[in-house]
Parts: C-alpha cells; sequence; structure tokens
C-alpha cells in the first residue's frame, strides 16, 4: 500500500518512527565526514524544546522538514518550495492545523 495524506494507516507509529529519525542522524554524522559537517542533511536534537525532541531533514536547498515528537504524540512539517508559491497564496494557519491535538 503506498503511503497517502487520505490514509494514514501505513504511517509507523510514533516510538517507531522516532527510531527511524534517530537512525537517519545517527548516520548522516557518521557517514559524514568532519569537514564536510555542515551539509548534514539529518540531524535529530533531543532536546530541541522543553518536553520535545526534533528531526530536522534538508537537501541543502529549500526543500525541508522537521518531525516534532511531543509527549502527546508527533507532528510532521514538511516544505517542497518547487511545489507551492508561497508567495501567491500563503496558507491559512488553521487550515494546517485542522485536527491537531492543541497541545501540539
Amino acid at each position: 500500500m503506498m503511503l497517502s495524506t487520505k490514509d494514514l494507516s501505513t504511517l509507523p507509529d510514533t516510538g517507531r518512527l522516532k527510531n527511524f529519525c534517530k537512525g537517519l542522524a545517527a548516520l548522516d554524522i557518521i557517514m559524514l565526514e568532519e569537514e564536510w559537517s555542515y551539509i548534514r542533511h539529518y540531524t535529530y536534537n533531543p532536546t530541541w524544546r522543553k518536553g520535545k525532541e526534533a528531526f530536522f531533514a534538508t537537501d541543502g536547498s529549500d526543500q525541508s522538514m522537521i518531525v516534532m515528537f511531543a509527549p502527546e504524540g508527533c507532528v510532521i512539517n514538511g516544505v517542497d518550495s518547487e511545489l507551492y508559491d508561497w508567495e501567491k497564496k500563503l496558507p491559512n494557519i488553521e487550515d494546517l492545523t485542522e485536527g491537531m491535538p492543541s497541545t501540539l
């Protein structure tokens, strides 16, 4: 089954997703030589905010993703600047957070 925003049943649970993100960040540290560490694509911050952890992924240009982990669950926020014209149509924050628990 293919992952779709219309059917989230194939997403991993929060714990499994967190472990996967930590693994990607760890591999990036291992694979990237120190002199090139500024181009790291995956990073994980276990103390990002009080009670929250965060995973960051980027391709080095305008495509990026943040996954925030909190005791209440997780939120995935991604931006692909080539697929959306932000200057013509800014999204409404209420539309972006519809159905999301207020704690997140």
